[in-house]
């Protein structure tokens, strides 16, 4: 019987690395580490090692993180991944240093849509990788819906601070920050947050589509009226996104012919 279940492990080792590999939190492609000396361990190990490729995270089979890294795992395959974040969150309470698990966990509530309960583990994974910026959008994320706005701020410029990316410096990063100030009802700064956005060539439409949203949200109608007639210039203009928005705005505001 034992060799049996050696045999079905080291089976299910061929789906499971193939998971491990794409599936990095960190988002890349990585090789798993080198194997560790494998005289010490019993045979047992040996078939769970293959099955994981490494062993950060390597519960004694019998015990309860084990069944429920295992089940997580395969819920994960399955796209099941609210039935993974509570598993992967069952197995990190009897393991919480490792930061598989943690990854894992946090992921897992993510893409199940279940942002508020990743909150908590985007945070401590924010201070094991603070480089992935996926951790930092959660936490702005909710700081947004607390109306927490000037916190939100620091979360992005800490988040700056390690990606110093010249395209989300450009981009994503001044529209996330112009939206903090449509929070705190400041019209001015939102819109100088928001000014990078013109300058990179490909951008202009979406510039002028949030210039026509904070306009439209301070009562600007004349202001945003000309914003959208830009945006409909732009490349950017014959989008099913912005044609939406702009019928929705002359709708509104009484201006259809």
């Amino acid at each position: 019987m034992k060799k049996r279940t050696v045999c079905l492990l080291i089976l299910i080792s061929i789906v499971l690395s193939a998971c491990v590999y794409f599936s990095a939190p960190n988002g890349k492609k990585t090789l798993p580490p080198a194997p560790v000396e494998e005289d010490s361990m019993s045979e047992m190990d040996q078939a769970f090692y293959a099955v994981i490729g490494n062993r950060t995270y390597r519960p004694a089979p019998d015990t309860a993180d084990f069944g429920a890294f295992l089940a997580a795992s395969f819920a994960k395959t399955q796209n099941n991944f609210a039935a993974a974040a509570a598993l992967y969150a069952k197995a990190l309470e009897q393991d919480p240093e490792s930061p598989d698990l943690l990854a894992n966990t946090f992921l897992m509530y993510v893409l199940s849509g279940n942002v508020p309960a990743a909150v908590p583990y985007a945070a401590l994974e924010v201070n094991q990788n603070p480089g992935n910026i996926l951790p930092r959008l959660v936490l702005f994320s909710d700081l947004i819906a607390r109306k927490q706005f000037e916190e939100a701020r620091a979360v992005l410029n800490e988040q700056r601070a390690y990606m110093q990316s010249e395209l989300f410096e450009a981009s994503l990063f001044p529209l996330m920050e112009a939206w903090t100030y449509v929070g705190e009802n400041n019209q001015k700064k939102a819109l100088s947050a928001l000014a990078p956005l013109l300058k990179v060539k490909g951008l202009e439409g979406y510039y002028y589509l949030h210039e026509g949203l904070i306009l439209d949200y301070f009562g600007e109608n004349a202001k945003a009226s000309a914003a959208y007639d830009r945006l409909m210039q732009s490349d950017d203009g014959q989008s099913v996104r912005s044609m939406l928005v702009v019928y929705d705005f002359y709708r509104r505001t009484n201006q259809l012919q």
